[in-house]
Order: C-alpha cells, then structure tokens, then sequence
C-alpha cells in the first residue's frame, strides 16, 4: 500500500497486487480524512479487483473472447496492462530464498510466527483447492524487502 496523497490534507491510499509472475495486476484507492479508513477501503477496493480479474478469467477459460463483455474485456486489459517487464515489478522468482522460513510453510503457522513477533495478521484464503494455499494477506510492520537484496535489480519493490 502506498500513500499517494502527496502530502495532502486528505490521505489517498493506494494498493496493488499481482500474480507470481509479476502480471494480474490489481488496484484499489481510497480517500478519507481518517488514514485507517483510507486503508481499509483501497483494500476493499482491490479485493473487489481482484475477485473481478478472476471472474472474467474464468469467463475467458470457458466462453472464449468472443463471448465475453465489454465490462469483461476492460479487466482484462487492465490487468494486463503491467508485467513482469515493467519497470517497478519483481516477479516472485527473484525474491525466492529472501525471507527466512519463506516456502511452502502452512498459512496458518505462518500467521501464527507473525502474531508471536508482536505483527497483526489479516488474511484472507483465496482459493479453496488442496495443496497450495492461495492467500491474501495484510501484516503490520513488515518492510518491503529492496531488490538489490535478491539480485535482481537496485530499484526499490513497491510489495
């Protein structure tokens, strides 16, 4: 989440997420005099994103392109319109090995460490298959890991 309010009486919030690979993006923002509640609503915005993006996926996977909305195709677009190539994304991949105890750890026991650390956990299961735990997660006090930290790059991640 970033404030991008640039120094304005009212806190703008944006937040963004992407897939593994550095696609699938996914915005929400807020503005609200209060900066929690700004937070709280880009969140909810970019969850609502999120669940749209996968919508229409699905709708792509099983009607193919021709079926689909204009409300369907804008998503897509949008979600597309940022990769991995981008300038300020780091696709997962270049980040593996960074965290200590990152892999395939249970979501539950990670939240679980975090808690114990002193950090507030807010997350949320994504998916509802065995093996993989997809899940979307908000933690206070984490610092966003610096690229140059993984090798892939000297520019700052924005996660």
């Amino acid at each position: 989440m970033l404030d991008i309010g640039a120094g304005s009486a009212v806190p703008v919030i944006a937040a963004a997420s992407f897939d593994r690979d550095g696609g699938a993006a996914a915005f929400g923002m807020k503005a609200h005099g209060n900066p929690a509640k700004a937070a709280t609503g880009a969140l909810r915005e970019l969850v609502q994103m999120e669940f749209g993006l996968r919508l229409s996926q699905m709708k792509l996977a099983r009607q193919g392109k021709d079926a689909l909305a204009p409300g369907d195709l804008a998503t897509l677009r949008r979600a597309g319109a940022i990769g991995s190539g981008s300038a300020l994304v780091t696709p997962a991949a270049c980040l593996a090995g960074t965290h200590p105890g990152a892999g395939d750890e249970d979501p539950r026991r990670l939240a679980t460490r975090l808690g114990r650390e002193g950090r507030h956990v807010w997350a949320c299961r994504l998916d509802d298959e065995p093996g993989i735990a997809v899940v979307r997660a908000l933690v206070t006090g984490l610092r966003a890991p610096l690229r140059n930290q993984t090798g892939c790059s000297g520019i700052p991640a924005l996660y």
